[in-house]
């Protein structure tokens, strides 16, 4: 990342002294407007490299605004910047420009880049609220084959250690990620795991049919999960 962050402000100084150099090697008349704009975008380079070197952290955030990568918002106001200002710099040598027109353009442009920022975040936000209801929703099946295991350790009859194992396995085998309709049936899996764990070595008749029974219930919450997830939005 900071060999990144280099690139990025060599790449930002470079662009800085170009432009630097033909405006002040370029023999034309340097007027209020000319002065406004080279400023504006000097500005416009600074705040360009700052966002690349601040986001590139987030690069896989999406604006939801632009629908581009945000690592990319300071070259698209740095590039849109230094457009508009060669335009309004080449304009007014030609014809007079009130100053106030080259600072108001500026700053719509700025509004514009701030926009594509806060949408980002806002996306941001969306991703990390999502991700960690996935983690939930996977830490809950974890957690359930974990007792499995569990069970399956403290089982003293060969048979039914077997059976509690092949249980074990077809949580494995479970998709992880759940969803919030899910939750009720896992919680019932849950419970009866508890029921099973205390008569796993006190009734071995009852244990199997309970076995079958939470075995029962997961593949109707596997084939929930299935039915769940090809659901169209």
């Amino acid at each position: 990342m900071k060999r990144k962050n280099l690139t990025f402000i060599l790449f930002y100084s470079i662009v800085f002294i170009l432009y630097s150099l033909l405006f002040f090697l370029i023999p034309f008349e340097k007027t209020l407007t000319a002065w406004v704009e080279f400023g504006v975008t000097t500005f416009a380079i600074c705040v360009g490299c700052a966002l690349n070197c601040y986001t590139l952290r987030k690069e896989n955030i999406i604006s939801i605004v632009y629908g581009f990568p945000i690592v990319k918002l300071g070259f698209v106001y740095t590039c849109a910047q230094t457009a508009v200002g060669i335009i309004l710099i080449c304009i007014s040598c030609l014809v007079e420009i009130s100053v106030w027109i080259p600072i108001l353009i500026s700053v719509i442009v700025l509004a514009a880049a701030a926009i594509g920022l806060i949408g980002a975040s806002a996306a941001k936000y969306v991703i990390e609220k999502q991700e960690s209801q996935d983690h939930s929703y996977v830490q809950q099946m974890r957690k359930l084959k974990s007792d499995t295991e569990y069970i399956a350790d403290i089982c003293k009859d060969t048979e039914l250690k077997a059976s509690v194992k092949a249980l074990s396995e077809k949580f494995r085998y479970s998709d992880p990620v759940s969803c919030g309709e899910l939750v009720e049936v896992e919680m019932h899996i849950g419970a009866e795991l508890e029921l099973l764990s205390e008569m796993i070595n006190t009734d071995k008749a009852t244990a199997a049919k309970q076995i079958e029974k939470i075995t029962t219930l997961l593949a109707d919450r596997n084939r929930r999960c299935k039915d769940l997830k090809q659901l169209p939005y």
